[in-house]
C-alpha cells in the first residue's frame, strides 16, 4: 500500500517526468513516418497505398524499424517483377514458401548482428504466415480494400476500436496495436493518409476518446519505471500500475509518455546508465541523492524482498 507520504513522492516524481514528456513531444515528432529515416520513395509509397503500413506493422518486430518500414516497397517492386499487383488477394495466394524465400534473399544483409539464426528463421516463418492470413482477411472481409477496416461506424473511431480493429490481423499484437491506435489519436501520416482517401469517398474519418490510449510495456519502459523507484511504492509493478502512472503523467494521452520513456531507456537509462545525462535524475531512486548509481535501488530492493514483491530485477547484465 503506498503512504501518504509515498504518494507526494510519487506525484511530484510525476510532476518532472511530465515537463520532461512535453519537452520531447515538442521536439520530435514520432508518428511521422520520417522519425526512422525512410527513403523518401518508401515514405511516399506508405502514403500512397492503404496495404504498405500494415505490412510495415507486421513485419516491425526484432528486426530494425527502418527495414520494416520499407519492405512494403521492396515487395512491391518484388511483386512487379513477377507480373503480379501488390494487393491482398495476390499476396495471400502466393504459397508461403515462395514469400518467405523472397524474405529471407532481401533480408540477407538486413539481420539484426545479434539475431541468432534460429531467431532469423523464427521471424521468416511467423511473418510470412502472418502476411498470408492477414492480407486473406482483407481479401475476403473487405472486399480486397484496407482502407475498408477503418469504415466501422462510418469512420467515426476512438482510440479503443482503433485498438479492436487491428488486434483481429495476425501479426499484430497487443503492443503493435496500442501505439498505433495511440499514433492515430494525434493524427499521425498513417491516419492522415487514410483519412484523405477515405473523404474522396465521403466518409469523414475521425478519432476520439483519445485519453485512453495506452503506453506500451516494453524492456526499456520497465527498466525506467523500476530505475526511477516506482517498483518501490507497490508490491511489484504490473501492467495496470505502468498505465495508470502514464495517465497522471499524461492525462490527455497517455500513451504518448512512451515516445520519452522509451527513448531515455534506450539512449541513456541502459546498462550501464548514464546517469550524469539523464534529465530525470533528480527524482531518480536508482541514482540516489549524493551515492553511486545502484545504492538507492538497491534500497528497493530490499523492501520490495520484506514485503514478498514477486518481481524479478537484473541489477547485472540488463537487456
Amino acid at each position: 500500500m503506498v503512504s501518504s507520504k509515498g504518494v507526494t513522492r510519487l506525484l511530484k516524481t510525476c510532476k518532472v517526468i511530465r515537463k520532461q514528456v512535453k519537452s520531447f513531444l515538442q521536439q520530435h515528432r514520432e508518428s511521422s513516418y520520417d522519425a526512422v529515416n525512410l527513403a523518401p520513395d518508401a515514405i511516399a509509397f506508405l502514403n500512397r497505398d492503404p496495404l504498405a503500413p500494415i505490412i510495415a506493422t507486421i513485419c516491425d518486430e526484432r528486426i530494425s524499424a527502418k527495414v520494416a518500414w520499407e519492405l512494403p516497397l521492396f515487395l512491391c517492386e518484388w511483386l512487379k517483377q513477377q507480373r503480379l499487383d501488390f494487393k491482398p488477394s495476390t499476396i495471400c495466394s502466393l504459397e508461403k514458401e515462395r514469400l518467405k524465400n523472397w524474405f529471407a534473399s532481401h533480408m540477407q544483409d538486413k539481420w539484426p548482428k545479434r539475431m541468432s539464426e534460429e531467431d532469423r528463421e523464427d521471424w521468416l516463418e511467423k511473418i510470412s504466415d502472418s502476411l498470408i492470413k492477414t492480407c486473406e482477411r482483407i481479401w475476403k472481409e473487405y472486399n480486397d480494400d484496407p482502407d475498408s477496416i477503418f469504415i466501422v461506424n462510418n469512420g467515426k473511431l476512438t482510440v479503443p476500436l482503433v485498438y479492436l480493429i487491428l488486434r483481429q490481423f495476425p501479426g499484430i499484437g497487443a503492443k503493435k496495436a496500442s501505439m498505433i491506435a495511440r499514433d492515430f489519436g494525434r493524427n499521425c501520416d498513417w491516419f492522415e493518409s487514410v483519412k484523405a482517401r477515405l473523404q474522396k469517398r465521403g466518409i469523414n474519418l475521425t478519432i476520439t476518446q483519445v485519453h485512453f490510449s495506452e503506453i506500451p510495456i516494453d524492456v526499456h519502459v520497465r527498466r525506467v519505471f523500476r530505475r526511477l523507484g516506482f517498483s518501490g511504492y507497490f508490491r511489484g509493478i504490473g501492467s495496470q500500475d505502468f498505465q495508470n502512472l502514464a495517465r497522471i503523467i499524461h492525462p490527455k494521452n497517455p500513451g504518448l509518455v512512451d515516445d520519452f520513456i522509451w527513448d531515455l531507456g534506450r539512449e541513456i537509462c541502459k546498462s550501464p546508465p548514464k546517469c550524469e545525462e539523464c534529465p530525470l535524475s533528480s527524482v531518480c531512486e536508482y541514482r540516489g541523492e549524493g551515492g553511486e548509481p545502484g545504492d538507492a535501488l538497491h534500497r528497493v530492493l530490499q523492501i520490495e524482498t520484506r514485503k514478498g514483491s514477486n518481481i524479478s530485477i537484473q541489477q547485472k547484465g540488463e537487456s
